[in-house]
């Protein structure tokens, strides 16, 4: 990632103690990286389930994303069949709220949630706390109709505490899809 900082190799670096500082840097420079790539792979799962015809754009995007275990494709396969390309059916392919929160009933599946409501994935921003030595994580679900964002309760890994924030967002949702139910009626 980086060889050279300022004519200073890395070994440099290390030698005369800075070594703590570069890694930060680029374990930085990684998470934005893989943060942005995050970002694209939504948007480009969204122009998927907006087409109504498999157009070059898609196509494209399909390119960029071969494996077929991929969202990307998951998105694909479900946006589209026949040879006309022709989306399946003009009715939404989504489960309501409800219908997703029920079928799941681990915390690490709140993204497959987001998936099945056809909102974006969920996004993780994970603290650590140097007095304390926890992680504080806080998470946020994006969708058409409202946006939500809860923490969870400090956990000693990165792990756990991505799971607590997941675990709270999803009884938030729980809730929300109550208070739509009872509001419905």
């Amino acid at each position: 990632m980086v060889t050279e900082l300022k004519g200073v190799t890395p070994r440099a670096l290390e030698q005369r103690g800075t070594a703590p500082e570069l890694v930060a840097v680029q374990e930085l420079c990684k998470e934005f990286i893989l943060q942005d790539g995050s970002a694209q792979c939504d948007m480009d799962i969204q122009k998927i389930k907006k087409a109504k015809k498999m157009t070059m754009e898609v196509l494209s995007i399909m390119e960029k994303s071969k494996e077929p275990s991929s969202n990307i494709m998951k998105a694909t396969n479900l946006a589209f069949s026949g040879d006309d390309g022709i989306t399946k059916s003009t009715r939404r392919m989504e489960l309501n709220l409800k219908e997703a929160l029920a079928q799941r009933n681990k915390c690490m599946e709140l993204d497959e949630i987001c998936y099945d409501c056809d909102w974006m994935a969920p996004r993780y921003t994970l603290v650590p706390s140097l007095a304390d030595g926890m992680h504080v994580c806080e998470v946020r679900v994006k969708c058409p109709d409202f946006e939500m964002s809860i923490t969870g309760d400090p956990c000693p890994t990165p792990h756990d505490e991505r799971c607590s924030a997941a675990a709270n967002m999803i009884l938030e949702l729980g809730k929300k899809a109550e208070e739509n139910e009872q509001h419905d009626n």
